[in-house]
């Protein structure tokens, strides 16, 4: 069976020393409600709670304390170690309490004389860690940013690759922008700068988000916390020992190819390769593996008024913004209909349905297709692969949910979105490939 298999790997260079803005106005005021108390309405979008750091306030409440009757009933009966371990949490707060999270080189001027960040008090230069283009890459970014922020004192900044993209945790607006993925030359780029400081290509970088000539941007990062696949620059980076090898983190994930479960009801062929492979089952794929609709599509090709008049699909026309969008909670189910590509009579070479990764992600989706000869096609506008990019890739899933779709596409383990799906009808299950 070939559903692949990998490793989340760490990489980090010691040779040197999914938007989640939330908006409001004057009369609609979510903040606190939406996220934590101490946000606020500012031009336009809820202020991020935990700007000023993440640990001071989830500990502000916390009671670590022990009383004198608690300390000498330990002491009697064996649980020093749990006393120790109670003592050095409550120093660890006190610390916390006490400053707040470290300045870094995003932060603004005023940052620090309005108490939300304190000056660097060590001699280690800002370390920059790479997010990658996916959800839980950016958490454990945003994990190793807070420990080295509140714990360490040591500034940390995210690199997400592309200008005016932010992922940072402690953006002022919640921004959750996807950038690029496994491009390693951030890792050259942190090698050549004087003492490894990044910060020394954000004037040049901020004058980019003015210029809009993306390839001036310059990536630099000192670290990646996850890695699904190697190329030929993390590579060359490592002979160069630029980069260290990469090591084990102990959590293993696997991707492959995932079909809607109502598919393999209706017909239990389609969960292995041999009922998808080869010329008869051609126009079974065409027929069942439609394409998704976006937004703007469906009201201009499909839709009868222009969305103009609510229907089962879309409420009302897409805002400009949204005209890309597969799927809209309440406003947009998302659409799934045949193309040209899905339709033996006029095409001889007629395929179903694939939905591929993103340009830049690793996949073997065109070549699997070829050799097993699965008549799948992905369909997206992301790159020679036709790939989607990973939140349109959320949206298609969503989309086959709610309109009980027949859906055939990549997807990895572990990961929350497919817990969103389980018991639906709609739950990914996996697709056996040949050995």
């Amino acid at each position: 069976m070939l559903y692949a298999s990998t490793i989340f790997t760490a990489i980090s260079i010691t040779l040197l020393p999914a938007h989640a803005a939330v908006s409001c106005n004057s009369t609609y005021n979510p903040c606190e409600d939406l996220l934590m108390k101490g946000s606020k309405c500012r031009d336009g979008f809820c202020t991020n709670p935990f700007e000023g750091g993440c640990l001071r306030p989830m500990l502000e409440n916390l009671d670590l304390e022990l009383s004198s009757q608690e300390n000498r009933t330990r002491q009697t009966d064996g649980t020093d170690d749990k006393n120790d371990m109670d003592n050095t949490l409550e120093a660890i707060r006190r610390r916390l309490m006490s400053v707040p999270r470290t300045c870094n080189s995003e932060d603004g001027p005023q940052a620090m004389e309005q108490g939300i960040c304190s000056k660097n008090a060590n001699d280690y230069s800002e370390v920059r860690v790479w997010s990658q283009n996916w959800e839980s890459a950016f958490f454990v970014s945003w994990m190793m940013q807070i420990i080295y922020s509140e714990l360490l004192g040591v500034p940390s900044t995210i690199e997400t690759g592309v200008a005016g993209k932010n992922t940072n945790f402690y953006d002022v607006t919640n921004r959750m922008d996807y950038g690029k993925a496994n491009e390693y030359k951030m890792f050259q780029n942190a090698h050549k700068a004087p003492g490894g400081d990044c910060s020394i290509y954000r004037d040049g970088n901020e004058k980019v988000k003015v210029d809009g000539n993306a390839d001036d941007y310059i990536p630099c990062a000192h670290m990646v916390l996850e890695i699904w696949s190697s190329n030929e620059q993390l590579v060359g980076a490592q002979e160069k020992r630029i980069a260290e090898p990469e090591q084990f983190v102990g959590a293993i994930g696997s991707q492959g190819w995932h079909v809607t479960r109502s598919s393999i009801v209706k017909d239990v062929s389609v969960a292995h390769y041999f009922g998808l492979q080869g010329e008869s089952n051609r126009q079974k794929l065409a027929d069942t593996f439609k394409r998704p609709t976006t937004w703007k599509h469906y009201c201009t090709y499909v839709s009868q008024n222009n969305c103009t008049t609510p229907d089962d699909v879309a409420m009302r026309p897409p805002a400009t913004v949204e005209g890309g969008k597969y799927f809209v909670e309440g406003s947009y189910t998302g659409f799934f209909r045949k193309t040209e590509k899905n339709d033996c009579n006029k095409t001889k070479a007629c395929t179903g349905h694939i939905m591929d990764y993103p340009c830049g992600w690793t996949s073997y989706v065109r070549q699997q297709t070829k050799h097993l000869k699965i008549a799948l096609e992905s369909d997206g506008s992301d790159g020679i692969s036709g790939g989607y990019t990973y939140s349109e890739m959320v949206d298609i899933w969503s989309a086959a949910n709610a309109t009980k779709s027949d859906m055939i596409g990549l997807w990895w383990s572990p990961d929350a979105i497919p817990n969103l799906f389980k018991g639906s009808g709609s739950d990914l299950m996996p697709v056996s490939l040949a050995l």
